[in-house]
């Protein structure tokens, strides 16, 4: 009789599959025997298989952990909807926290402000060079782009700021025809979304704040389309848009660093808006006004203690909220002003606040968005906490070859653990480390950390738990601290004249060791922990700690941000610059944007003589672009001593985007180098993908991975294969083996027709 066609085949297909489980129990065998007889020689055979199939060459296509640098976030129009924005991408969530589309930032372009249609079917985007994209909801797909809006040549932000790119207002006119636009130009920009015609306000000569050059901090719509509110550091106006002539001008002084904020009620007949007091001693410098929308007759006042940063009306209009410096969310009762609610909602300054349906939602410099909703009591009740957004990157350090903590600069953030792959959470929250840090190390086993704060507090935490060890207080300075590498209770801590060697084993009963040097700017240990070497204004000094007595140094450029000991003792790696505190570069012309703080150069020292006494000397070096507030940890030696990574780019380069700087561009990324003492400094790739510059770079103990901490708010993680592994790892017999076992078993098989 004959077979079903399924029987059949798996009848055929039987002695094939029984040599596939003879060829893996083969292989399982083979990888057995050789864990077994040479476990030294794993991590070449995993290095090698990795350098076959990616090339050691070429690094794998990189993880990156965050969002980017959170700006803002604000409802759709019905509130069922969150819209998120940072640097690097604009996200769209459902209020459940469910992530729904995101948009990334176009040409590596970082985002400065966006909005919502007002019938929640698109969103209107600004970047920082003034291109303006609209995109469709719910996928975020791109259906126009309006490339440098008039005027905004004059308005782009000081390409040296190394803070979070400023978020500019971006509104829709409530029929959804135009979008407008703020600047630092004083003046509010309007595109049409049909026509695109373009139309400026704010030039009127009658109005003597419009020809100020200060941000237009924020932009409102009245609920017809017929007025159009624009506030900014010394007053707020109010245009008639069928006419497009201002109706009044209220004057006000300005919030320095805050968002002076002014907004119509939903029923357009109030303007609640802040502003900074301008006389009387002893009183609350700033105040919450609401007015008269139609002529600007000041209704009510109160006055703040704390710098308001944003506010948003109830959609009923019975409340006024204010978020202010502190993380604060002050609620008023918009008649009389008096203070309805008070939550202390974040450990940041808030950035942004959107009131839409029922969900309030607040943004902040903490690198959290939180959703609130008002119980029937009146009282806010927080309701979802968004997280995965970090300020600036200015310290990453793997914590093992699969996890990485990272530092954040803004006020209020924190320094969190990062699983690659895999989760993510605060480590160490802002309020547990007494300030912003100024200095993070961990101790070479990995069981420590170091930390010191620009408020001058040192702690040393179990890096395992979190939990606090010691804890003393310094000198307010804003420290630098490095880890012995040969010991893990002794820790240096460097200041404005001094390093000191603690024990930390002894707690806080003082050094055992005070060097008297210069400004302390970086150091770095010798791996067997006998010499430290020192950075300083022009000049590297190392020392023998335990005697004490200065060994060797060597003169370098003007500031010296970072250096590194080689893991094999011979060399060290310096990067250093010019700060303009510091005067211009004598090289004169030939180094342009000396004077700005952003020509650096890379060298590398021989220092096989130091032990003796002998001066360092200069192996090679290389011209690079550096911002002269750059991390201590901006360079970073292979495990072999055979390359060196090192953090590129400055504040006014973006990935892809040359600003015209005088000194050059460098894409932002890490600039890979190996290194040799005959043949110097031999540049072997650039890892480009962060937008902004990267402040700091660490390589894995293994070899296999290099983190770089950029400025944008993410961590770029890469896979280098072969070419960071330590040489005496096994014998090289043994991987070569494992590579001909390999390619052995693939042949098998491939003759046998299953591969």
């Amino acid at each position: 009789m004959g077979r079903a066609a399924g029987v059949e085949d798996r009848e055929e297909r039987t002695p094939l599959f029984s040599m596939r489980v003879k060829a893996v129990a083969a292989g399982i065998i083979f990888l057995v025997g050789m864990v077994v007889l040479a476990i030294p020689g794993m991590p070449y055979l995993v290095a090698a298989i990795d350098g076959i199939l990616y090339g050691s060459e070429h690094p794998r296509d990189p993880l990156v952990i965050g969002y980017g640098w959170l700006m803002g976030a604000e409802m759709s129009p019905t509130g069922s909807l969150l819209a998120t924005v940072s640097e690097s991408a604009i996200h769209v969530w459902f209020t459940n926290g469910t992530l729904l589309s995101s948009l990334h930032a176009v040409g590596g372009i970082p985002w400065s402000g966006f909005g919502w249609s007002p019938d929640g079917k698109m969103i209107a985007a600004l970047d920082y060079l003034g291109n303006v994209t609209v995109a469709n909801i719910p996928g975020l797909s791109i259906v126009k782009r309006w490339w440098k809006t008039p005027g905004y040549e004059l308005a782009i932000m000081n390409p040296a700021d190394i803070w979070g790119i400023d978020m500019w207002p971006v509104k829709w006119s409530p029929n959804g025809s135009l979008v407008a636009f703020g600047y630092c130009d004083a003046r509010t920009h309007i595109l049409n979304v049909s026509s695109d015609e373009y139309i400026e306000l704010g030039s009127n000569p009658n109005l003597p704040h419009t020809f100020e050059w200060v941000d237009v901090r924020a932009i409102d719509w009245d609920q017809s389309g017929g007025r159009l509110i624009r506030s900014a550091r010394k007053s707020f106006v109010v245009h008639d848009m069928r006419t497009l002539e201002p109706l009044y001008e209220i004057s006000k002084e300005g919030l320095p660093w805050g968002n002076e904020s002014a907004a119509f009620s939903p029923d357009g007949q109030r303007i609640a808006a802040t502003r900074k007091r301008t006389s009387g001693l002893g009183k609350a410098p700033y105040h919450l006004d609401v007015y008269n929308s139609t002529q600007g007759e000041l209704l009510a006042t109160v006055n703040i203690s704390i710098k308001p940063m944003d506010l948003a009306w109830s959609p009923d209009g019975d409340l006024v909220v204010i978020g202010d410096e502190a993380g604060d969310l002050v609620f008023y009762h918009s008649d009389d002003l008096a203070i309805e609610n008070n939550v202390s909602a974040h450990t940041g300054p808030v950035s942004s606040l959107s009131w839409r349906g029922g969900y309030l939602a607040s943004a902040s410099d903490d690198q959290t968005v939180k959703l609130w909703m008002l119980n029937p009591f009146g009282d806010p009740v927080l309701v979802r906490s968004f997280l995965g957004w970090g300020s600036g990157v200015s310290w990453v350090e793997f914590a093992s070859n699969d996890a990485v903590l990272a530092g954040y600069v803004a006020h209020g953030d924190s320094i969190r653990l990062h699983k690659l792959g895999g989760s993510s959470a605060v480590f160490l929250p802002y309020d547990r480390l007494l300030g912003d840090f100024a200095s993070v190390a961990l101790s070479p086993d990995r069981k420590r950390m170091g930390t010191i704060t620009t408020r001058g507090f040192f702690s040393s935490w179990d890096a395992r738990h979190g939990t606090l060890e010691t804890r003393w207080d310094t000198d307010p300075y804003d420290g630098v601290v490095e880890w012995n590498p040969a010991d893990s209770s002794m820790i240096a801590i460097g200041g404005p004249d001094r390093v000191e060697i603690w024990d930390l084993d002894r707690g806080g009963e003082g050094p055992t060791t005070s060097l008297r040097v210069g400004e302390v700017r970086c150091m770095a240990w010798s791996p067997d922990g006998s010499r430290i070497a020192i950075g300083m204004p022009s000049r590297i000094e190392i020392w023998d700690p335990k005697v004490p007595r200065l060994l060797s140094s060597a003169t370098t450029w003007k500031l010296l941000y970072s250096i590194e000991w080689s893991p094999d003792s011979g060399m060290l790696a310096s990067l250093a610059g010019f700060d303009p505190w510091w005067g211009y570069n004598p090289k004169g012309s030939e180094w342009p944007c000396a004077a700005r703080g952003l020509a650096a150069m890379f060298e590398i020292w021989d220092t096989s003589e130091t032990t003796s006494g002998g001066n360092l000397s200069l192996v090679d070096s290389r011209a690079a672009v550096r911002h002269y507030e750059s991390s201590p940890n901006c360079v970073a030696w292979a495990p072999n001593s055979t390359m060196i990574a090192v953090a590129a780019g400055c504040p006014g380069n973006f990935a892809g985007v040359d600003l015209g700087l005088e000194c050059g561009f460098m894409e932002p990324g890490v600039m890979l180098y190996n290194v040799d003492r005959e043949a110097g400094l031999v540049s072997t790739q650039n890892m480009t993908g962060p937008m902004r510059f990267v402040s700091s770079v660490d390589w894995s103990e293994d070899g296999s991975r290099i983190a770089a901490g950029s400025m944008d708010g993410t961590i770029w993680i890469w896979q280098v294969g072969l070419q960071g592994l330590p040489e005496e790892i096994g014998d090289p017999a043994v991987y070569l083996g494992a590579i001909l076992g390999a390619v052995i078993l693939i042949e098998v098989l491939r003759k046998r027709n299953d591969l």
